[in-house]
């Protein structure tokens, strides 16, 4: 975040990465206080990581997936959690210690080599689902995207719980 001329904290734009996750917690309501038949959950999955070791993502579409929870209680306090989606993407940066090359709408920096793009091309599944969240089984939340690869987290801590494709899914890009 930078300091604008008012004084007010503002993101730098569209890539401010943010590589925190946060556990379950309350939250303060700063401001007024929150009706009691606000009870519920809201889920919302976009971008958090754009850049690790020598490797950045140009796209706001192509960041690793990052899963935001607010929980609603009524008059309670708020609780809010915040984890990035432990697709096999984001685990093998995090090994690799760097952005690895998959399957992505711009490009990259520095861009992948031309055995890289073809490993990626040929056995990744793509898995960073950044799309939408839908909660399609009793076990948790579904994290999808265009692929045919979904990723199930628990719907209390944003943990991971399992990633499958669909059996109704016949793995084609166009149906």
């Amino acid at each position: 975040f930078a300091e604008s001329p008012d004084g007010w904290k503002v993101p730098k734009g569209l890539f401010e990465q943010n590589l925190v996750e946060v556990e379950p917690q309350q939250v303060k309501v700063v401001f007024g206080k929150l009706p009691g038949w606000l009870r519920g959950k809201l889920y919302r999955v976009g971008s958090g990581m754009f850049e690790k070791g020598n490797r950045k993502i140009i796209s706001v579409l192509d960041g690793l997936s990052k899963v935001h929870l607010w929980s609603f209680n009524g008059e309670a306090p708020p609780t809010f959690a915040t984890s990035f989606l432990k697709s096999s993407i984001y685990n093998r940066t995090m090994a690799a210690g760097e952005i690895v090359p998959f399957l992505h709408l711009h490009r990259m920096e520095p861009p992948p080599t031309i055995l890289e793009k073809l490993k990626a091309q040929i056995f990744d599944e793509f898995d960073n689902n950044n799309i939408a969240p839908w909660k399609l089984n009793s076990r948790g939340m579904t994290i999808c995207y265009e692929s045919s690869v979904y990723i199930d987290v628990d719907s209390d801590t944003l943990n991971y719980q399992r990633k499958y494709v669909p059996e109704s899914s016949d793995n084609s890009w166009f149906v």
